[in-house]
């Protein structure tokens, strides 16, 4: 959903579920990987997220400034797999995750500064099976960084 209630002011608003779940047993290097009714690994059953950008004009000219936000959000989802014969399951977090930016817009050019993972959110984004929890793949901490864009050739 897109919405822009005012000139130059957009809101938006994504949602996705999805029910994915395994027929029957699935069987990998004679073990049980899936049980039927498991859901398929790495599928989040719920994604969301929601955005607000603003835009003006500026200095005259092409230039233009935009401030935005926006936040998603990913429900946990398993991994499966086998180790050694048998069925390792491990788990990723539910993540709600926000950034926030103002660029400053020409023809030519952008520049940015942005923070991404604005609230610090720690969360694992998928665990390693039969090791410690410092193993896990983590989200990036929050990164605050200048972004310059330059556009070659004619707009």
């Amino acid at each position: 959903l897109s919405i822009e209630p005012v000139e130059r002011l957009f809101f938006e608003l994504n949602v996705s579920w999805n029910d994915l779940a395994m027929d029957a047993d699935v069987i990998s290097a004679g073990a049980v990987l899936f049980d039927k009714g498991d859901r398929l690994s790495l599928s989040p059953e719920c994604l969301a997220g929601v955005s607000a950008e603003y835009g003006f004009a500026v200095g005259g000219g092409n230039k233009q400034v935009r401030i935005w936000t926006e936040a998603n959000y990913t429900a946990e989802s398993m991994t499966r797999t086998i180790v050694e014969g048998q069925r390792v399951v491990f788990e990723s977090d539910a993540i709600l995750v926000g950034q926030a930016g103002i660029s400053l817009d020409s023809d030519r050019w952008t520049a940015s500064l942005f923070t991404d993972n604005v609230t610090d959110e720690d969360s694992v984004v998928q665990g390693a099976p039969n090791l410690p929890r410092a193993f896990d793949t983590r989200l990036r901490p929050r990164t605050t960084g200048v972004q310059f864009e330059y556009r070659y050739g004619a707009r």
